[in-house]
């Protein structure tokens, strides 16, 4: 079980890593493949579906300068990385 955050994790790295102008979801999925690195990424995908349940578009737009055009649209692209990251899914 992981002490960290989910949702600050998620934040952190979607701050770092999803920018609407340095987009690399490679990296956080080579990141997150590191053994070293395994609670951060179930803190990580925990933070996902916390966004997911209580989406709040505007902060995500915020912290990361993508926008969305609705909630709808903001919903199927965090589905989108997580399937990228955990699942193999194509990437978004």
């Amino acid at each position: 079980m992981s002490t960290l955050n989910p949702l600050a994790t998620f934040r952190v790295a979607a701050r770092l890593y999803l920018l609407a102008n340095a987009f690399d979801l490679y990296a956080l999925r080579d990141r997150f493949a590191e053994p070293t690195h395994a609670a951060q990424a179930v803190a990580f995908r925990q933070g996902l579906g916390l966004e997911r349940a209580d989406p709040d578009r505007a902060n995500f737009e915020a912290l990361t300068a993508l926008d969305f055009d609705s909630d709808a649209e903001f919903q199927a692209f965090l589905t989108a990385v997580e399937a990228f990251l955990f699942e193999d899914g194509p990437h978004p």
